[in-house]
């Protein structure tokens, strides 16, 4: 595990970079609530290295399923300058997804594991799973559930409602559910 960035501060410790043979990710981790949020120069670097870079904000709006116009205003100047991919948390809910300029933002993956047992949707989480191959991005969506400080993978209808969710907030379809159903590639 990498730890990346530090509290109220964003510097050259909120970046992380990985390498796999020729292929590179940028990891930048931002706290929009506390720190400057102009970091295009930072992922224009990265890119100009020849990275997909992945933006990381903590942000949003606590317990609300729907991201706020600031998350949206951040994650479209973050992808105008060339991230590829914007994963946010924080709001301790899972929240809805957009496809922007053909890259796609998940504006909170909720809690995987916290003490919050005090509602269904603070015991709900998703885990974004994802393989860059050239220009393509795959992802596969994992949906999760706490129960008693336990997570576990959700099953049945209430992973196939949440994977719908999202399906049709990136414009993708919703009306298979079988095999493949939880992978998405863009």
């Amino acid at each position: 595990i990498t730890p990346i960035g530090k509290e109220g501060v964003f510097n050259a410790d909120s970046i992380a970079r990985f390498q796999s043979g020729d292929a590179k990710l940028s990891v930048i981790s931002i706290e929009p609530l506390e720190v400057t949020t102009d970091i295009a120069s930072y992922i224009k670097a990265e890119k100009a290295a020849g990275a997909k870079v992945l933006v990381i904000p903590h942000w949003g709006t606590e317990y609300e399923a729907i991201h706020n116009s600031s998350q949206a205003k951040l994650a479209h100047s973050w992808i105008n300058a060339g991230a590829d991919i914007v994963i946010g948390g924080h709001p301790h809910v899972v929240e809805d997804a957009e496809l922007y300029n053909g890259k796609p933002i998940f504006y909170s993956l909720g809690n995987l594991l916290f003490d919050q047992t005090f509602s269904k949707e603070t015991q709900r989480g998703l885990i974004v799973a994802g393989e860059f191959n050239g220009d393509k991005l795959t992802l596969t969506l994992l949906p999760t559930k706490s129960v008693n400080m336990k997570p576990s993978l959700l099953t049945g209808a209430e992973k196939t409602d949440l994977i719908s969710s999202l399906r049709k907030n990136l414009g993708l379809p919703t009306t298979d559910t079988g095999y493949g159903f939880d992978k998405i590639e863009i």
